[in-house]
């Protein structure tokens, strides 16, 4: 009898269907001095915009761009050579992160150089016009910008590694026309120093981590109004929760989710969630730590890039580990479930001028970017030449969900592609209140692709349901 079927699953859809899982290399490297890409790359329209922080022409970095179906490679800004006793500059050198886009504006952060010697905040059109400093950060007004910019409404902000009122470390903000540049807040050790990762913007609130400091000297996160009021430590890391939060936070309603690249109990890198209130703070993806020399392990280690919330799901990079030690992709529900490697970065096939070679690049370095349901990130070494790569990992389909009968009793299921899916339900569409079913009960291992699913008991009683599967 199929009504009590429909009494508990009233609707089944997928999170999202594209096309098979691909990895592609858009870009492979090349030069005599190392070029370290950086992530996020920007996106718009078929273009992918980023930067590097050695080679260009002087070795000192740049921007580029190149197309998304690999051609087109192109450099719009070479930054120029540090004076070597000054370490100073017009325009900046070695860009350390990515880049922001607002209207055909492209803007970003330099590490080192300027006017200061310490690093600038500059915009430039995307088609390499136009090159503006910003701002020359020389030390009381920050130094050493580590991360890109977060664009939220008509300002920029950002962090700094070091540098203000205390030396430690401050947030700015600068509008896009290149005016109004402040500080929004200068910290203080008590309150984390070294600010490797940058703000994430919700409500008038600034949000952030901090590598060092704190009253464990293991880094903090921290909340702080826009306007530099109301800051608060939201987090103390300590050993055996993660340490050293490096890069920057996803928030989802009134959650945060993070990583932190130093050490867990037997871990290199947690994945975390805490509420904005402080409260809740959780691990829910420990990795493991890697096999012997190799580096090898089941599922990476030691991150190096932040996450990126699409659809539901998490995804990052593990700098080392994997099958092959020279990292992974990965993606992990927000609840800690589903975790799966999406991509193994290959084993390495030889040296050339000291570099090691393979066929994709090793060392995932810098944030993920997605769009359209493709993964687009960049590799530090690795690659035809040894000197890096532009990736894209197609996100793969997500099995459709059928049902039939087993003992008289409605059974949910789908065919197992390898990648620990999550069935999820929730009474409605609205509250986007979707828990995890929280046991397997059914499979049907005689078949190829292996059927796995959940069997649905009490049908008769229990309420409409919907259901997807990330």
């Amino acid at each position: 009898m199929n009504a009590p079927l429909m009494t508990v699953v009233t609707l089944f859809f997928s999170a999202f269907l594209l096309s098979a899982q691909t990895f592609r290399v858009l870009y492979n490297f090349t030069g005599s001095s190392s070029p370290y890409a950086n992530g996020p790359l920007v996106l718009s329209g078929d273009l992918l915009y980023g930067t590097t922080m050695g080679g260009g022409s002087s070795g000192y970095g740049s921007v580029f761009k190149i197309n998304t179906n690999d051609t087109g490679y192109t450099v719009i800004k070479n930054f120029t050579a540090l004076d070597t006793s000054t370490f100073t500059n017009t325009d900046g050198a070695q860009p350390m992160a990515g880049l922001v886009m607002w209207s055909n504006r492209l803007f970003g952060t330099t590490y080192t150089g300027g006017s200061g010697g310490k690093g600038t905040v500059f915009g430039v059109n995307t088609d390499g016009t136009d090159y503006v400093v910003f701002n020359n950060f020389s030390g009381t007004n920050g130094k050493n910008p580590y991360v890109g910019l977060t664009l939220s409404g008509n300002l920029l902000y950002g962090t700094t590694a070091a540098g203000g009122t205390s030396n430690k470390g401050a947030i700015f903000q600068v509008n896009p026309d290149g005016t109004g540049f402040g500080l929004v807040k200068s910290f203080i050790s008590s309150e984390g120093i070294l600010l490797l990762g940058g703000v994430t913007v919700g409500n008038g609130t600034l949000y952030g981590t901090t590598y060092d400091g704190g009253i464990s000297n293991r880094g903090t996160i921290y909340s702080v109004g826009t306007n530099g009021n109301g800051f608060t430590v939201l987090k103390t890391f300590s050993y055996g929760d993660g340490t050293q939060p490096r890069y920057g936070l996803v928030l989802s309603g009134n959650t945060l989710y993070g990583i932190t690249d130093g050490s867990g109990v037997n871990s290199n890198s947690v994945v975390y969630r805490i509420n904005t209130d402080g409260t809740g703070y959780t691990v829910i993806k420990r990795f493991s730590e890697p096999d012997g020399p190799d580096g090898t392990n089941a599922d990476g280690s030691y991150l190096r890039g932040g996450l990126f919330l699409w659809n539901g799901v998490l995804y990052g990079t593990a700098r080392w580990g994997g099958l092959y030690g020279n990292g992974v992709v990965f993606k992990v529900n927000p609840d800690g479930t589903g975790f799966a490697v999406l991509k193994h970065f290959s084993a390495t096939t030889g040296t050339s001028n000291g570099n090691y070679l393979n066929a994709g690049g090793m060392f995932p370095l810098g944030d993920l970017m997605v769009a359209d349901g493709v993964l687009y990130g960049t590799t530090q070494y690795g690659g035809f030449y040894g000197c890096g790569t532009i990736y894209s990992v197609t996100i793969p389909p997500t099995p459709s969900l059928q049902t039939t009968n087993r003992t008289g009793q409605p059974v949910i299921f789908w065919n197992d592609d390898g990648l620990n899916r999550t069935l999820q339900t929730a009474p409605d569409l609205v509250s986007g209140n979707w828990t995890s079913v929280p046991a397997l009960n059914w499979t049907n291992a005689s078949v190829k692709p292996q059927k796995i699913g959940y069997q649905i008991t009490d049908s008769m009683n229990h309420p409409g349901a919907f259901f997807w599967l990330k």
